[in-house]
């Protein structure tokens, strides 16, 4: 209190300049259709892509393990094919 003083600074006139000036934030947002002023805007959009990311993550996740099992399927299916062939032409004389 007292450097403010000495500063030339009175803090009783700074807390109501403050309050004016929160005053006409508000009245201009209530006017102009908004409920809320600029400094209570909530930030919407980091949660948005945030979100957007995690889903886009787990679809690919997905998507590649759908592709390593069908892949996994196709080797197995011919695997077991070239095995037959094998006892197949074993057989033969």
């Amino acid at each position: 209190m007292e450097l403010a003083n000495s500063l030339g600074i009175d803090p009783e006139r700074l807390l109501l300049d403050a309050a004016a000036l929160r005053r006409r934030q508000l009245c201009a947002a209530f006017l102009h259709g908004s409920t809320r002023s600029w400094r209570v805007r909530r930030r919407i959009w980091p949660a948005a892509v945030a979100g957007l990311l995690i889903v886009a993550l787990t679809i690919a996740a997905l998507a590649v393990a759908a592709a390593f099992a069908a892949q996994q399927k196709i080797d197995d299916e011919r695997r077991s094919q070239s095995i037959q062939w094998k006892v197949i032409d074993a057989q033969r004389p």
